[in-house]
């Protein structure tokens, strides 16, 4: 974890430091060389406009809200590598990109709870721990996730894999973390991470997948000219001409962006069996599940050729 603005300053970090880019990158080469495999983690909070996480002293770092972390993201920290002067300049295009705002957006959704239900007059003795996520929030969720949705997709070119991950259910959070930085309220037990608040957020989730999809075949169709039949077949888009039918060159995707369900996979274990604390996965169920899920849709991901897909300008890497 590292402050969003490290890479304008020096900072205690060889990784960034040796790159100079914002997200921590791994380099993997391999015995032959010729692997060209690189990862990058950015880590983003969630939603928030409200600069409601002051109190995290470890994690929290300007800028606060969220149009600004992504202004910073877009402008700034994604051309710091693919960009013409970033560390993999030249190249063309990522072909895996996993977004995820879950644990964020539900801590969000409580924070925003208690601060109503004190507003209402409610003693903090008597505060009511909501057995879900309201309606109100829940469509909020799903707008924010096609909107960001659609913004990576014209940040990293029209042909990159994108994956929404799952929340996993964590055992509940209990502790102070959630101390209220407006308020100074240290909250009692409450249900955060309930595995039926996650439920609705997963599912919100997998909704909103479905509506950016949908707007990015439609954008698809647009910018072809509006011409011309669309329909799927075999997982590949197709559009009849007349009497010629032509394949979409975007793959067999053709933009679509689906749920990766980690969090299904790992419902049926034993949180003691995997997870380190209320929430984060051991090293080992993190390098065999989450790891190996990466892998997974990497190896099944078609290579991409120069020029396919990318944004002019921005130069993409494996």
């Amino acid at each position: 974890m590292h402050p969003n603005d490290s890479y304008k300053k020096t900072v205690n970090d060889t990784v960034v430091k040796a790159h100079h880019a914002l997200p921590r990158s791994c380099f993997i080469d391999g015995p032959s060389g010729r692997q060209g495999l690189v990862l990058m983690s950015y880590f983003f909070y969630g939603y928030d406009e409200n600069d409601m996480w002051r109190d995290k002293v470890s994690t929290w770092s300007e800028p606060p809200r969220f149009k600004d972390r992504w202004e910073m993201f877009e402008f700034e920290a994604y051309p710091s590598i693919f960009g013409e002067e970033g560390v993999l300049a030249g190249r063309y295009g990522p072909d895996l990109v996993v977004v995820n705002m879950g644990f964020w957006e539900l801590a969000r959704f409580d924070r925003l709870d208690e601060q109503q239900q004190f507003r209402e007059g409610v003693d903090e003795r008597d505060l009511v721990d909501p057995v879900t996520v309201g309606e109100e929030f829940v469509k909020e969720f799903i707008g924010k996730t096609v909107e960001v949705l659609g913004r990576v997709r014209r940040l990293v070119g029209g042909t990159a894999r994108i994956r929404w991950r799952q929340m996993h259910t964590p055992t509940i959070s209990t502790g102070p973390y959630f101390i209220d930085y407006n308020t100074g309220t240290k909250k009692k037990s409450r249900g955060r991470f309930t595995p039926v608040k996650i439920k609705v957020l997963n599912e919100a989730a997998e909704w909103a997948c479905e509506v950016a999809s949908g707007n990015e075949v439609e954008r698809r169709r647009r910018e072809r000219g509006g011409k011309g039949h669309w329909e799927s077949r075999k997982g590949s888009w197709w559009r009849r001409v007349g009497e010629e039918e032509v394949q979409d060159e975007g793959g067999d995707e053709d933009g679509r962006i689906t749920v990766w369900p980690v969090g299904e996979l790992m419902a049926p274990w034993p949180t003691g069996q995997w997870l380190r604390d209320d929430i984060h996965p051991t090293d080992s169920a993190g390098v065999m599940v989450w790891g190996g899920g990466v892998f997974e849709y990497l190896a099944r991901t078609p290579e991409r050729k120069p020029g396919v897909g990318s944004r002019e300008g921005a130069g993409l890497a494996r």
